[in-house]
């Protein structure tokens, strides 16, 4: 009763990501200690039998999907041991597996993946035929004078020259622009624009040293040299910057007719048309976001979104999830399906179709996005959805 007692409030902080990291860390000892097992399997069958229409898992097939995931659980806190030194990663994610089902609408899963731990043994789930891999380095970049270039089948060293500078790729697989400062004030600016593919990402070093990550299906159009009073890009789709710190000369980015301006910071923008909102997260620095006659001031650690009617909300953000994708994962908190399914869409170059009723099924988790797409449907067919794949088509089923 005592550990009971203790324990439960932390671990229902834990699923609000309100818990300390030394609370994390009692959880995680006491759950490996296995002095209470039975403490364990309460805990995860009050979240999934909570009211307002929450699959029971009385029912046979939610009881094999909880005996499955519960059994994970036990194993590998079983045979984990706990390296404190890395608490903010390693210790925190292994207690994140002990917290794994976390019901938020008909039946929430949280997906756990790891460089260690294969997805075969998550479960008895099908095999997928067909496979497709994940996403790589590939770009295109189209110059001023209508000159495109392959970034990811061009050779490294000098790509080009132009008035204003020269473009180097460098063996990292980086685009880097030198300015020529000499010619630079004597010639109008030149603009190039970098795009990615489907299942294509990339990385540009601006003129200015500023650095651009960008994610699948996007393009940044920049100078060649920031000859102006203001450094001017626009951006479609989604990038992560570090911006150079210029006081003199302010950073803005166009994007879905906003503006995002600064001075110097890091940030991400997701600014796809296929979503429904454009959401700006900032990780250091300040930006001022502004659409017609509406503006907002961001800090570390807040997002801004601008709807469809223009209307910007700014909130605390979820870092970790708007820099999975440039850290190599998915990270899906509290997302739907159809989501989820535009995120696999993509990094994996497949198209999507539903049949029947769209599964309302609501995901907590992360997923590498360096595995090939057949492990993610995997995990994610451990909840009501189902997937088929025909050739480079995902069809998903309830």
């Amino acid at each position: 009763m005592e550990n009971q007692d203790r324990l439960t409030p932390i671990f229902h902080k834990y699923l609000n990501n309100q818990c300390s990291p030394a609370e994390v860390a009692e959880l995680f000892v006491f759950f490996r200690a296995g002095e209470d097992p039975e403490l364990l399997r309460s805990l995860i069958l009050e979240q999934l039998n909570k009211p307002t229409g929450h699959i029971s898992v009385e029912e046979p097939a939610d009881e094999m999907v909880f005996e499955r995931v519960f059994n994970s659980i036990s194993t590998h806190i079983e045979l984990q041991a706990p390296d404190i030194q890395v608490i903010g990663k390693r210790l925190y994610y292994w207690i994140g597996i002990a917290a794994s089902f976390l019901i938020v609408s008909s039946i929430s899963l949280y997906l756990y993946y790891s460089a260690h731990q294969p997805l075969n043994n998550l479960g008895r789930n099908k095999v997928h035929q067909a496979d497709i891999v994940p996403g790589s380095n590939r770009a295109m970049l189209t110059l001023s004078n209508g000159l495109v270039i392959a970034l990811n089948e061009a050779r490294n060293g000098e790509l080009a020259k132009q008035r204003n500078g020269i473009i180097n790729k460098t063996k990292d697989g980086e685009v880097v622009y030198r300015s020529n400062s000499n010619q630079a004030k004597a010639v109008n600016a030149e603009f190039n624009t970098i795009t990615t593919p489907r299942g294509g990402q990339y990385t540009i070093v601006l003129p200015d040293g500023s650095k651009v990550w960008l994610n699948a299906t996007s393009s940044l159009k920049f100078p060649v040299a920031f000859t102006g009073a203001v450094r001017n890009v626009e951006l479609r789709g989604e990038a992560y910057f570090e911006v150079t710190k210029d006081k003199n000369k302010p950073f803005k980015l166009t994007v879905n007719g906003a503006t995002v301006e600064v001075l110097g910071t890091h940030f991400n923008v997701m600014a796809y048309s296929e979503e429904t909102k454009t959401r700006t997260t900032l990780l250091e620095g300040s930006v001022k976001i502004s659409k017609g006659d509406k503006s907002g001031l961001l800090k570390p650690g807040q997002q801004a979104d601008i709807d469809g009617q223009n209307n910007i909300s700014i909130n605390e953000a979820d870092t970790e999830q708007a820099m999975a994708w440039k850290n190599g994962y998915f990270k899906f908190n509290r997302d739907n399906i159809q989501t989820i399914m535009r995120q696999l869409s993509r990094w994996y170059d497949i198209d999507v179709a539903y049949e029947g009723k769209i599964p309302d099924d609501e995901f907590v988790g992360k997923i590498r996005r360096s595995v090939n797409l057949s492990e993610v449907l995997k995990v994610l067919e451990m909840s009501n959805v189902h997937f088929k794949i025909v050739d480079k088509k995902i069809i998903v089923t309830d």
